[in-house]
């Protein structure tokens, strides 16, 4: 009666062995698919692969830039802002202006500002006019201060002095303006009473630039 159960025993130990292998097995192949899907998968990645793997190109986004062009930053070539840093010339005499100004002291002494309120031009377009009228004030370095009419040009892309003639010594410039060649300056100047500091008579003066590129007074 005691040797029965040692028969089922013994019986049983041969399913548990091959149960024990299938399992070591299975175990086996699903490490080894793990192992060879995982080398594959670097494969695909490497140099030789990444020719043939479809990527999708990623654009960036144009930038915006500040910096504008040239003629943008200095605008029309007589602009005001050109104006005020050209080169001018009163009686042979030639310098150049900073910011509408110009001083040179000593004995020599010479002082020149631009009056920016009154510039005019031949055209009403400011980007297609190649002619501006403008009002420069000169000193010596006494009481005297001299009102010229000076016409501006355009060469080499810069402003250009073309002719200037005196008005009067310390006028009063109202305005100026252009028409069919012909340049009016509204102005107060001294009357045959008057002191030099101070002149009362209201004129418009007018000035024509001569085919030999002069200004005279008509």
């Amino acid at each position: 009666m005691e040797q029965e159960p040692m028969q089922e025993q013994g019986a049983i130990r041969p399913w548990l062995l091959i149960v024990l292998v299938i399992a070591i097995l299975g175990a086996v192949g699903y490490f080894g698919w793990q192992y060879w899907s995982q080398k594959k998968l670097n494969y695909s990645y490497g140099d030789d692969a990444l020719v043939n793997i479809p990527t999708k190109t990623i654009t960036a986004s144009p930038t915006t830039t500040a910096t504008k062009s040239t003629q943008a930053e200095s605008g029309p070539i007589l602009s005001v802002e050109n104006l005020k840093n050209a080169y001018f010339r009163i009686n042979e005499k030639e310098f150049k202006l900073s910011n509408g100004t110009y001083n040179e002291s000593g004995e020599n002494a010479f002082n020149a500002t631009l009056d920016i309120k009154n510039i005019a031009y031949n055209k009403k377009d400011i980007d297609q006019a190649d002619e501006a009228a403008v009002i420069i004030t000169t000193s010596n370095g006494g009481t005297g201060a001299f009102k010229y009419l000076i016409v501006m040009g355009i060469k080499g892309g810069q402003p250009q002095h073309i002719s200037d003639v005196l008005i009067e010594d310390r006028a009063i410039i109202k305005n100026i303006s252009i028409s069919e060649n012909e340049i009016s300056v509204e102005a107060t100047i001294h009357g045959p009473s008057d002191p030099s500091c101070c002149p009362t008579l209201d004129k418009t003066l007018r000035y024509q630039l001569t085919d030999s590129s002069k200004l005279i007074k008509i």
